[in-house]
C-alpha cells in the first residue's frame, strides 16, 4: 500500500478487523494450506503477520533457513531484540525530530548505539563477519539483517557516513 489515504484506510481495516490488532507495520500475508495429501478436508488458512522481526523468524522457520543450532538462534534474537529499541529511536529522530534533536542523536546516542552493538558482535558471534549463518545458504539470518538493514538505513538518512 502507498503511504498516505489507503495505507489508513487498510491499517484501520486491519485493526477493526482483529486480524493485526497492533496496527503495525510491515505486515505478510501468507497463506497456508491445510488438509491432507489427497486433498481431503483442504483448504487455505489465510495468516497476517505482523512485527517484522518475529516474522523473519518465523519465515527462517517456515523455509529451513534458520542456523539448525539453538545457541545459534538464540543470538539472532538475541541481538534482534536489542535491534529493536536502536531502530526506534532512529525513527522518531529521523522522522519527527528537528534539525537540533538530529544533531543530538549523530553526536550522543548513535555512538553509544555502535558501540553497543560492536561489543554484541565480538561476545556473539560464531561466524568470521555475522553472528550466524544458515549452513544451507551460508547467507546471514534474521538479527544480521535487521541491523544491517538500520545501519544502511543511517546512511540514506544521513546519520551516517562510508568514511
Amino acid at each position: 500500500f502507498p503511504v498516505g489515504d489507503a495505507w489508513a484506510t487498510e491499517k484501520e481495516r486491519l485493526k477493526t478487523s482483529g486480524e493485526n490488532p497492533s496496527g503495525t507495520v510491515p505486515i505478510v500475508v501468507a497463506t497456508r494450506t491445510m488438509g491432507n495429501n489427497h486433498g481431503d478436508d483442504h483448504h487455505d488458512d489465510r495468516q497476517v503477520l505482523p512485527q517484522h522481526i518475529a516474522t523473519t523468524r518465523y519465515l527462517a522457520s517456515a523455509f529451513d533457513r534458520n542456523s539448525g543450532d539453538a545457541y545459534k538462534d538464540y543470538v539472532q534474537d538475541l541481538v534482534a531484540d536489542e535491534y529493536q529499541g536502536f531502530r526506534d529511536k532512529w525513527v522518531a529522530v529521523s522522522f519527527s525530530g528537528t534539525d537540533e534533536e538530529k544533531a543530538k542523536y549523530r553526536q550522543d546516542e548513535l555512538p553509544k548505539q555502535l558501540v553497543k552493538f560492536d561489543a554484541l558482535y565480538q561476545q556473539f558471534k560464531t561466524h568470521d563477519t555475522f553472528l550466524s549463518v544458515s549452513p544451507k545458504t551460508k547467507n546471514p539470518l534474521w538479527g544480521d539483517a535487521a541491523v544491517f538493514g538500520l545501519l544502511r538505513d543511517h546512511i540514506l538518512t544521513g546519520h551516517l557516513t562510508l568514511d
